[in-house]
C-alpha cells in the first residue's frame, strides 16, 4: 500500500490503476489545454493521449515485472526507456522550420514532458504526487514565462536582411547605426565585397541576422534605407 499525498492507494488494484489513468487524463489535459489555447497543432487530445498511453505502458510494464508466471519476467526499466525514445519521434513531428525561425520546439518539449508525467503516474502513487507537482511547474513555465517573453519582446522572429552598401564614408557602419536606432538587434553579420561595374565604387553586400522589435514598422525601415545615400539595394526576407 502506497500513499498519494497521504491517501493510501493500492497500485496493484484495479481501482488504483483506474485512478492513475484518470489522473493522467487530468494532468495531460491541463498541459494540452494550454497548447490548444496557444493555437498549437498538438493540443488537448494529443497531450491526453500521450499521458494516458505512457501511464498505461508503465502500468503494464510493472505488471510484467511482477508476474511470476512468466518464464522470463520483463524488465520494467527497458519498457520505460522505449517510451522516452519513441516519444521523441512524435515530438519531432511538431517542429517546423520557417526560414530562419524554428517553430514547435516548446510543443515538442511539452509532449516529451507529458510522457514523463504519465510514466511517473503509472510507476507508483508516490511518483504520481510528484507528477502533479511537475505539471504545476510545466504550466507555470508555459504561462508565466510566456508572458515575460511577450513583455520583453523575446519571441520576435529572426529575419535575414540583405543590404548592398557602398563602402565610402563608412557606409556599412552607418547602416548598422540606423538599424540600432530603429530597435533591430543584429546577431550576426556576413559581408562580401563586390567590385562595381564600369569602374564604379566597390559595394559590400551585408547579410544580417536580425531580431525585429515588437513595434517594428516595415515601411519605416524601407524609408530609412532608401534615403541612406550609401545603400544601393536591400531586401528583408
Amino acid at each position: 500500500m502506497e500513499r498519494f499525498f497521504g491517501i493510501p492507494i493500492d497500485p496493484a488494484s484495479l481501482l488504483g490503476q483506474t485512478l492513475a489513468l484518470l489522473l493522467a487524463v487530468v494532468l495531460g489535459g491541463l498541459i494540452g489545454l494550454n497548447r490548444e489555447w496557444r493555437g498549437r497543432a498538438a493540443g488537448l487530445r494529443t497531450h491526453v493521449l500521450v499521458c494516458v498511453g505512457s501511464t498505461l505502458i508503465a502500468l503494464a510494464s510493472w505488471e510484467f515485472g511482477r508476474n511470476g508466471s512468466m518464464p522470463r519476467p520483463a524488465d520494467p526499466s527497458r519498457v520505460a526507456a522505449n517510451i522516452v525514445v519513441g516519444i521523441g519521434f512524435l515530438g519531432a513531428g511538431a517542429i517546423v522550420r520557417e526560414g530562419m525561425t524554428i517553430r514547435g520546439l516548446t510543443t515538442a518539449a511539452s509532449i516529451w514532458t507529458t510522457a514523463a508525467i504519465g510514466l511517473s503516474i503509472g510507476t507508483s502513487p508516490r511518483l504520481g504526487g510528484l507528477a502533479v507537482i511537475a505539471t504545476a511547474i510545466v504550466l507555470a513555465a508555459l504561462i508565466v514565462l510566456n508572458r515575460l517573453e511577450d513583455l520583453f519582446h523575446l519571441k520576435q522572429p529572426m529575419r535575414l536582411l540583405e543590404v548592398d552598401v557602398q563602402e565610402a564614408e563608412h557606409g556599412p557602419a552607418r547602416v548598422l547605426a540606423q538599424l540600432a536606432e530603429m530597435g533591430l538587434v543584429v546577431y550576426r553579420v556576413e559581408a562580401r565585397r563586390q567590385a562595381g561595374e564600369g569602374g564604379a565604387e566597390s559595394v559590400r553586400r551585408m547579410r544580417l541576422q536580425v531580431r525585429l522589435p515588437g513595434n517594428f514598422d516595415r515601411n519605416r525601415l524601407n524609408a530609412v534605407l532608401a534615403e541612406e545615400p550609401g545603400v544601393v539595394a536591400f531586401q528583408l526576407e
